[in-house]
């Protein structure tokens, strides 16, 4: 926030002023109040938390039976805490933990409770313009990995051979492992406070999902079926912006959009040290 300075009715003052305004509104916001660039850090750390919700479409397939092949829409909504260590102003390794929840209606109204979550990644901005105004180029590659339960209700028949009419709820219990990564290829500009972003995204969702029915007094034998569960779309575009709160840039407020691979927005808080 530019600081406030009681100015005196000087004619002079004044059109200076509004010519600096109108003329450069990069001069107003970093040059004419702000200290000289510090040279890049050797060593830093950034704290954060985000959260967000993710949807997207996987499917399910049994790697013995090939003729059983599901799909659904999973959503899962994520609340997470990262540390980074940064080198040099442009590398960065991180690490992330919390919890995530998923739901899948079409796997029988699945829908599991958060459980812990964890991961990490590599961020290196590859190019940086002449002026912090410039343009940036960065990779980013991360990972998420959680495992989340619930106890569902499917129909089975108890017999070998049977109409639906002889179908029969039957409880379950479902495991999914959640196994999600990305490698995002971007670039940003800043504009005052706010550093709009955009890029290219390669993801990939892997995980088993692993049902298991117990004995009971209609159905005498246990029941343990695992299937593997793969991403729909591995192509995803994202946007966003962070709006830095301080003109020392050592913190900001994120907001984030995907679309394609998944439908997503994360919103989250960094601090730089």
């Amino acid at each position: 926030m530019i600081p406030k300075k009681r100015i005196r009715i000087v004619p002079v003052l004044i059109v200076f002023l509004l010519i600096t305004f109108f003329g450069s509104d990069q001069v107003l916001a970093r040059d004419l109040f702000m200290e000289e660039e510090e040279a890049p850090q050797i060593f830093g750390v950034t704290l954060g938390i985000e959260t967000g919700i993710t949807s997207r479409n996987i499917v399910e397939e049994d790697p013995v039976f090939a003729g059983f092949k599901v799909s659904g829409d999973a959503v899962s909504t994520r609340f997470l805490a990262k540390i980074g260590l940064r080198f040099f102003d442009r590398f960065e390794i991180y690490g992330k933990g919390g919890g995530a929840d998923l739901s899948i209606s079409d796997f029988n109204d699945f829908d599991a409770r958060p459980a812990p979550a964890y991961g990490g990644g590599l961020r290196i901005d590859l190019y940086q313009g002449p002026r912090p105004e410039g343009i940036k180029l960065f990779l980013d590659s991360n990972f998420l990995y959680f495992v989340v339960k619930d106890r569902i209700q499917i129909l089975d028949c108890p017999l070998t051979s049977c109409a639906d009419s002889d179908l029969l709820p039957r409880m379950a219990d479902e495991k999914i492992s959640w196994r999600e990564g990305t490698i995002s290829a971007g670039g940003s500009f800043r504009h005052d406070y706010f550093e709009p972003y955009g890029g290219v995204r390669l993801s990939f969702v892997r995980g088993d999902d692993i049902l298991e029915v117990k004995e009971d007094a209609n159905f005498p034998d246990p029941l343990k079926l695992k299937v593997d569960l793969d991403e729909d779309n591995n192509f995803g575009i994202f946007f966003g912006t962070n709006i830095y709160l301080d003109r020392s840039d050592k913190s900001a407020i994120s907001l984030e959009f995907s679309a394609i691979d998944q439908l997503a927005f994360i919103a989250g808080f960094k601090a730089a040290f």
